[in-house]
C-alpha cells in the first residue's frame, strides 16, 4: 500500500491526489494469473493417461470463475514441449508483480536426482538421460525461478503428476551403461527454493498417485474441485489442502496420501479472490471536496474489509469439516490466530487454561490437561455456540478474546535435567579390595 506524508503533500494537486488512491486500489485489487497444463497422450512412451486432460480444463474452468486470468484462454492440453515453453513464458510475464500466480500440471513427470522434469506430449521414448533434460521441462528453471524473477506475490504450484514411473528401468539402463547410478522416480520433494511459494503434490515423495482410472478426474483433483465450490475456498490455502489430504487418505488410504510444503512464513493466502459484491469501495471524493486524511481513511477502510474477508471463518451454518478423529490437529486447531506460529510446548499450555475456561462454564468435563481430543473439540465448538461466535472449532482471535485468554506469550520448553555421574569409590584400607578372597566361617 503506498505510504503518505501530509507535511510533504498538503499542497498536490487534487489530480495527483486522486491518481494516488487509484494506484492504491489497483494494487489492492493486483491480478491473480493461472497456467494450467493436462496431459493425456504419450504416443511415442506408450503410456496414456486418462484423466489428466478433464482434470485441467475443469480446473480451469473453476480458477476462471474465481478471477483469474487464464494464460492461453483456458486449459493447455495434449502439449508438446514447444508449446509448455512458450505458455511458461507468457505466464512469467503476466505473473510480474501480479498478487497470486497459480500453476497446475497434470500428466508424466519425473525426478532425477534433485531436479523435477514434466514430460511434454511429444517426449520421445527415454534412451538416456540427455534425451530426458533435452526433451523434458525442467520444473524449477521454466517455472519457480520465472515466478521468483517475475516478483508474483504468493506463488502455487500444483502438480498431480507424481503417478507411477514407467521409466526407471529406461533410466537406470542408460546410466548404467556410463557406469552411473541415479535414483529415478515420480516427481518429488522440492528444496531450495525462495520464499512467497507453496506446492501441493497429489501424494507423497517417492509415492503413487491414482490416476483417473476410468474416472473423469484423478482422485486428488477430484477432491480439490469439490472444495474449490465449498466454504472451504475461504480457508488459508494450507487448511484447504489440509481438507483434500484427508478426503483423499479416507478415500485411498494412508499410502495415498497428498504432500504440501510452503515457504509463505507467516502470510496467509485464500485462493478465491474477493468479487465486487464482497467488497464495494466507498465513493470516490469529488475533485474540490477531497482532502488528503479523507483519502487515507477510505484507503485504510478498503484495505480492513479486504483482511477482513480473508481471515473470516466459515458461516455458522457451514460443515466444520473435522476429520476422521473428531477433532482438527494442533496446526489447524490454532491457525488462523495469535498462537498459531508457537511452539508446541506453549501451544499445549495454552490448550490446558482453554480446558480450564470451558470446564468452568459447563463445556467440558475432562481433565485439563493440554491435549486434544474429541471432549476438546466439542467443548469448544458448544462454547462457541452458546455466546454467539463464530463456529469455526478452532482457537480464533474471537474464542481466545471471549475466555480472557489474549496477549500470552510464547514459551521455553524446559531442558531436562542430567543426574551427575556417580563419583568412583576408592577401595578403603581397611576393607580388602574387590578381587581378594576370603572366607567367613559360621
Amino acid at each position: 500500500m503506498t505510504s503518505f506524508s501530509p507535511s510533504k503533500s498538503a499542497s498536490w494537486p487534487m489530480g495527483c491526489l486522486l491518481v494516488v488512491l487509484l494506484v492504491s486500489l489497483s494494487v489492492s485489487a493486483a491480478e491473480r494469473v493461472a497456467l494450467v497444463i493436462g496431459n493425456n497422450r504419450y504416443d511415442s512412451l506408450n503410456k496414456p493417461l486418462t484423466s489428466p486432460v478433464h482434470d485441467a480444463s475443469d480446473v480451469a474452468a473453476e480458477l476462471r470463475a474465481l478471477g483469474y486470468t487464464l494464460i492461453t484462454g483456458g486449459a493447455l492440453t495434449d502439449a508438446g514441449k514447444d508449446a509448455i515453453i512458450t505458455a511458461t513464458e507468457q505466464f512469467a510475464s503476466a505473473a510480474r508483480n501480479a498478487e497470486a500466480a497459480v500453476f497446475y500440471y497434470s500428466g508424466h513427470g519425473v525426478q532425477l536426482g534433485e531436479d523435477n522434469y514434466l514430460l511434454p506430449s511429444d517426449t520421445p521414448r527415454l534412451t538416456g538421460v540427455s534425451v530426458l533434460k533435452n526433451r523434458a521441462v525442467l520444473l524449477r528453471d521454466s517455472v519457480m525461478v520465472a515466478l521468483e524473477e517475475a516478483q508474483a506475490q504468493t506463488k502455487v504450484i500444483i502438480l498431480d503428476c507424481c503417478r507411477d514411473n514407467p521409466f526407471a528401468t529406461q533410466l537406470e539402463a542408460a546410466l548404467a551403461q556410463i557406469g552411473k547410478s541415479v535414483r529415478t522416480k515420480s516427481v518429488g520433494e522440492i528444496t531450495g527454493y525462495g520464499p512467497g511459494f507453496f506446492l501441493a503434490f497429489a501424494t507423497s515423495p517417492g509415492a503413487q498417485a491414482e490416476d483417473g482410472n476410468g474416472q473423469r478426474n484423478s482422485p486428488f483433483t477430484r477432491h480439490m474441485l469439490s472444495r474449490l465450490k465449498t466454504t472451504s475456498l475461504r480457508k488459508d490455502i494450507r487448511l484447504f489442502f489440509g481438507g483434500v489430504k484427508d478426503a483423499v487418505i479416507a478415500e485411498q488410504g494412508s499410502a495415498a496420501s497428498p504432500w504440501t510444503n510452503d515457504s509463505l512464513g507467516e502470510t496467509e493466502f485464500v485462493l478465491a479472490r474477493l468479487t465486487t459484491a464482497e467488497v464495494t469501495p466507498p465513493p470516490m471524493a469529488q475533485a474540490g471536496t477531497a482532502d488528503l486524511e479523507k483519502l487515507q481513511r477510505e484507503i485504510a477502510e478498503l484495505k480492513r474489509r479486504q483482511q477482513q474477508l480473508d481471515a473470516a471463518p466459515p458461516p455458522r451454518d457451514a460443515p466444520l469439516d473435522l476429520p476422521a478423529t473428531g477433532y482438527f490437529e494442533r496446526a489447524e486447531l490454532f491457525a488462523p490466530g495469535p498462537y498459531a506460529d508457537y511452539n508446541t510446548y506453549s501451544q499445549t499450555s495454552i490448550l490446558k487454561q482453554v480446558q480450564e475456561q470451558l470446564k468452568k462454564r459447563g463445556h467440558y468435563t475432562g481433565s485439563a490437561d493440554g491435549a486434544r481430543g474429541p471432549g476438546t473439540q466439542s467443548g469448544i465448538i458448544a462454547y462457541q455456540q452458546a455466546n454467539s461466535l463464530p463456529v469455526s472449532g478452532r482457537l480464533d482471535p474471537a474464542t481466545l478474546s471471549s475466555l480472557g485468554l489474549t496477549g500470552i506469550q510464547p514459551l521455553t520448553a524446559p531442558k531436562p535435567v542430567s543426574k551427575p555421574a556417580p563419583k568412583p569409590v576408592s577401595p578403603s584400607p581397611l576393607r580388602p579390595a574387590a578381587d581378594d578372597f576370603f572366607f567367613i566361617s559360621r
